[in-house]
């Protein structure tokens, strides 16, 4: 699907360049380079993204496979607790899980650990919170998370919004009561700039970080024998060249001497079937964001020491 838009977008501008080469003023020399320059330019330019289109194409069959391979061989290999079986995916609102964190879902679903997401929110900012619930439980199964495994959480004290305050002890009871009732070899969540430095991100970040400490103290029985991992947040620049940055990620990711885990998807239709489902917030910079941001493409997770 990733490819598709791109190859569009390249036909589109390819066939404006040709057209407006065709019908530049040709009556001086001067005025026909000039009036040229231009659309030699956009068709050059079309030529690079249709390139680039069919390149993600084949990396899909690929690269892409192989990078994922590794990835998830890394994981097997972890020293504490071997292979994962059961993991965690802690979210502030229904979307989050398909905007950035696709890759992780289908990668882990490949290694075949099962996934469940709890998200913290119903996301009800415009008054939708019940619709965007459904949504989310209609997404999951898109990127392998079975809906039985989905628990949208409505909490007074938690609620969806850039000013709203969301408190450690709140955010930690839903967290926690998670892991008394399922055991689960990891955690993941957000890094403490929650990728698009949203307040309710980054509150969950400082929870689990909290909670992290607190089971290094021997004072969060739950949480003792669980990883954290955090889906790490980049530069502008990187966070919007989407499958630019896959092969200097991957590459970075097994250089360091850091414990890091990269995931990439191949998969990009289930993850535009995936944001396609949350109807309500499939608006214009959302397509953007899914076709040319790196997270519907590559995930890097840190762990938090």
């Amino acid at each position: 699907m990733g490819a598709a838009v791109f190859t569009v977008v390249a036909i589109a501008v390819g066939g404006v360049a040709f057209l407006f080469q065709r019908s530049a003023p040709d009556t001086r020399a001067e005025t026909r380079e000039s009036s040229k320059s231009l659309p030699r330019k956009l068709l050059n330019f079309a030529y690079v993204v249709l390139f680039l289109a069919l390149a993600s194409d084949a990396a899909r069959v690929n690269l892409w496979r192989r990078v994922a391979e590794r990835s998830m061989s890394d994981l097997s290999d972890e020293p504490e607790g071997g292979k994962w079986k059961q993991v965690l995916l802690v979210v502030a609102h229904p979307d989050d899980e398909a905007m950035f964190f696709a890759p992780t879902l289908l990668s882990l679903a490949k290694l075949q650990v099962s996934v469940h997401v709890l998200c913290l929110s119903t996301g009800n900012f415009d008054g939708l919170g019940q619709l965007r619930t459904q949504e989310m439980l209609a997404a999951c199964p898109a990127l392998r998370v079975p809906a039985a495994h989905v628990k949208v959480i409505d909490d007074p004290r938690i609620q969806d919004g850039m000013e709203e305050f969301w408190s450690t002890t709140a955010i930690l009871d839903h967290v926690e009561d998670a892991l008394n009732s399922t055991h689960y070899d990891a955690v993941i969540s957000f890094d403490w700039d929650g990728v698009s430095g949203h307040a309710n991100h980054r509150a969950i970040h400082r929870a689990l970080r909290e909670m992290h400490r607190k089971a290094q103290a021997g004072a969060s029985p739950p949480a003792a024998s669980v990883q954290v991992w955090q889906l790490a947040s980049v530069s502008l620049l990187r966070k919007y060249i989407g499958i630019l940055d896959v092969v200097p990620t991957t590459i970075a990711t097994w250089r360091s001497a850091s414990r890091e885990l990269c995931f990439v998807t191949p998969e990009l239709g289930r993850v535009w079937k995936a944001m396609s489902r949350h109807k309500s917030q499939w608006v214009w910079y959302r397509w953007l964001f899914v076709a040319f941001a790196r997270y519907p493409y590559v995930n890097t997770l840190t762990v938090l020491d």
